[in-house]
């Protein structure tokens, strides 16, 4: 099971094994502007026994105006998740779509390397009227992404273009 991104993905059966790219939150913060999926998972039943396991997928959304998880019908996903496995089994089609979505993200990964976060103080720093730091929030911030995998991989895409 791989699981970092903070919205749900879809499945793909490998050898008779399932394998998900990602249940969504489960119970995180309620980011008052955050995208739809951030706030849509699912859970995942799995049944073993002495044929090939099976399972069952629970459809859910989190934190959105509370901090508490509601189930939604099991149909609640369906299509959903049926585009996102049609995408994850077509390997052109998936790399068309991480690099619309590296691309999409290329302000954010540079931002990242800007200390200051206001534009008028970006705009002095840029013309040496503050001088450059990293707070320790920042430099943890960097720290991530440096160290997780999944976003260490949009910071050689962005460096690689």
């Amino acid at each position: 099971m791989n699981h970092h991104q903070h919205c749900y993905s879809g499945y793909e059966i490998y050898n008779g094994r399932p394998i998900f790219y990602g249940l969504g939150n489960f119970c995180f913060e309620n980011i008052a502007n955050a995208s739809k999926s951030w706030h849509e998972g699912y859970m995942v039943e799995l049944v073993f026994g002495e044929s090939n396991p099976h399972f069952m997928l629970i459809p859910f959304v989190q934190c959105k105006d509370s901090p508490m998880v509601s189930l939604k019908k099991e149909s609640y996903y369906n299509e959903q998740i049926a585009l996102l496995n049609d995408i994850i089994n077509d390997k052109e089609c998936l790399t068309n779509e991480l690099k619309a979505y590296y691309n999409m993200n290329k302000q954010s990964i540079a931002d990242i390397f800007e200390p200051f976060t206001n534009r008028y103080a970006r705009w002095a720093q840029r013309r040496g009227l503050l001088p450059y730091f990293l707070s320790t929030q920042h430099k943890i911030m960097l720290q991530n992404y440096i160290l997780c995998e999944s976003h260490r991989d949009k910071l050689k895409y962005f460096f690689e273009e």
